[in-house]
């Protein structure tokens, strides 16, 4: 490439970075790739002593006389013969090679991808919440999806480049024997080689784009939820089953991609095949029957075969690998940037963190302060308790931090300073999983995924009963407008859950939450979107189940946290007890 040198070492140290884990892979590429090109010089190169004996040409050229010397050490009498049954196999060995080396190629490009994607999903999971919903959604999935599919690619396309620089200097000593003026022929039999191949492909290629866009779309899909439900995938513990959802996703089109890049270059390994037994079996029997007939068809076969080689071919594949190359340039850089963020992520497994069984004592805040990306604090040294086993109510107005409350216990985000007390340990050295676990959480804009309204109660706990969901629907208030949807429990819920009502989202997020058994609940504003009616019936069956559990309310509405044991209010970045007669309507 011509960059110069300073830039050279740069994009060694870039490709290095990403093929690290790789190299046995490339390298095993390379050299199919290689071997590959070996055989196909060589194959053309048996061709001209064939074509000398055929001939009857005194003057033997340094490629015969190498060629023929294993036989003339052995006494091969019939040399033609020994010859022409040699090119064939190389054919054939160089076709099954090739085909290999696509299997194996394609293999590597989606393997490397899929390691890539996974990685920057398990970054995105990991990462602190706050530092992601920063970005936009399309420029996240872009970095989760696209940008590796690019990148991945690109590092094939340098193999290639390297190996057509091999065969282009192969393929030029091989030329300098042969007949340069077939350019013409050349030309016409690529098109119709070409052409051949796009009629053969035409149906399997209709069949594999219907399939690529559908499953693109799952895969799209997928990362789409995984970036909008964050939240709630955090909250319930679903990071393994989201990724390993996407992971299927990428398998499937990986296994895909693979058949199909198999079957489009089957046809012209099999053309060619064909194509070169034709001509050495024509040749023989000419041979035998009309020698001096051949010797005058002798120069057409051999721009043929020289044909075949397609020069022109590798040198428009290293023109365009050069400009791929340079094009990948910045998906290279991005994707190494995304992959040392998902490195530097905490391994929550390796990490000795205390194990979350019970909840045995208050929820203390000691000494907290908070504030979004170091701007404005939304709160200053604050410290409160939450009673266990009580109801707690949160109350003040809005905007004024209630709901960053409860994320901070849920551990969406950590405190400024100080810190929060579970069980005498600090929050942040506490199992995450095991503690996200033994919570419920119900916000006042809930997400449901775009499946059954079945399998939304049943993501806030995986191993529950039919029983036990239908219960928690019951207890939700949502089992009666359920049963009266053509589908019941199987009725689709559409993206986000557009195809319900406000009020009946509320409801299933409600009975997820309540299917959870947790030991800790939060209502963060989560009646907000019921009646007067359903609301008190409602949280009439919540406080009776809740009994024994810590509760927190979040709520403006005086009738959600009369029932409370304990009112909060916060004001002006503080927070203090209040007693129900101090509350107005």
């Amino acid at each position: 490439m011509s960059i110069n040198k300073e830039h050279d070492q740069s994009f060694y140290h870039l490709i290095n970075g990403l093929l690290l884990h790789y190299k046995n892979h490339i390298y095993l590429l390379i050299f199919l790739m290689i071997f590959t090109a070996f055989f196909e010089s060589i194959g053309l190169a048996i061709l001209i002593p064939i074509f000398e004996i055929i001939l009857d040409n005194n003057n033997e050229s340094s490629i015969a006389t190498m060629l023929k010397y294993p036989l003339r050490l052995f006494n091969v009498n019939n040399e033609i013969l020994f010859l022409s049954i040699f090119f064939l196999l190389i054919i054939i060995i160089k076709n099954i090679v090739r085909l290999l080396t696509v299997f194996y190629s394609t293999k590597i490009s989606y393997m490397i991808r899929e390691d890539w994607i996974t990685k920057i999903n398990y970054s995105y999971l990991s990462q602190p919440f706050g530092d992601i919903i920063k970005f936009k959604q399309g420029y996240l999935i872009n970095n989760l999806i696209n940008v590796p599919t690019t990148a991945s690619a690109g590092l094939i396309k340098i193999s290639e480049l390297s190996v057509s620089l091999f065969m282009i200097v192969l393929y030029y000593l091989l030329l300098l024997t042969i007949n340069l003026k077939a350019t013409a022929l050349v030309s016409l039999i690529g098109i119709v080689l070409y052409f051949t191949s796009i009629k053969i492909n035409k149906k399997y290629a209709l069949n594999f784009g219907d399939s690529e866009v559908k499953l693109g779309q799952e895969i799209n899909n997928s990362a789409a939820e995984i970036v909008s439900a964050m939240r709630q995938i955090r909250i319930f513990s679903l990071e393994n089953f989201f990724s390993i959802k996407l992971k299927g996703y990428l398998k499937r089109f990986r296994e895909l991609s693979i058949r199909f890049e198999l079957i489009k270059k089957i046809p012209n390994s099999v053309i060619e095949s064909l194509t070169f037994s034709i001509v050495i079996a024509f040749v023989l029997i000419m041979y035998s029957r009309a020698p001096d007939t051949l010797k005058l068809m002798i120069p057409l076969i051999t721009i043929f075969i020289v044909s075949i080689q397609r020069l022109i071919g590798q040198l428009n594949s290293l023109v365009m690998n050069r400009v791929d190359i340079i094009r990948f340039i910045p998906a290279f850089r991005l994707v190494k940037s995304l992959l040392k963020e998902s490195d530097n992520v905490p391994n929550a497994l390796k990490k000795d963190y205390n194990k979350f069984s019970a909840l045995e004592s208050e929820i203390i805040f000691e000494n907290v302060s908070f504030s979004y990306n170091n701007n404005e604090i939304i709160f200053n040294d604050i410290s409160f308790s939450i009673p266990v086993g009580k109801t707690t109510a949160i109350i003040g107005e809005s905007g004024i931090g209630k709901s960053t409350i409860a994320d901070m216990i849920i551990g969406l985000y950590s405190p400024t300073d100080g810190k929060i007390v579970v069980n005498g340990t600090d929050l942040k050295d506490i199992d995450f999983i095991n503690w996200k676990n033994n919570i419920g959480f119900v916000s006042q804009d809930n997400y449901l995924f775009h499946t059954t309204i079945k399998e939304n109660i049943r993501y806030g706990n995986f191993q529950t009963s039919e029983k036990n969901l239908i219960n928690a629907a019951k207890t939700a208030n949502a089992h009666d407008f359920i049963m009266r949807l053509p589908e019941g429990y199987n009725t689709i819920v559409g993206d986000r859950g557009m195809l319900l009502s406000g009020g009946q989202k509320q409801r299933i997020a409600i009975a997820r939450a309540i299917i959870r058994n947790p030991q800790v609940l939060i209502f963060d504003e989560a009646t907000s979107a019921l009646d007067y009616k359903t609301e008190s019936t409602l949280l009439k069956e919540i406080f009776e189940i809740s009994k024994g559990k810590t509760v927190i309310i979040i709520s403006h509405r005086l009738e959600t946290v009369k029932s409370a044991d304990k009112i909060l209010k916060i004001e002006n970045g503080k927070i203090f007890d209040i007693n129900l007669k101090d509350l107005s309507i």
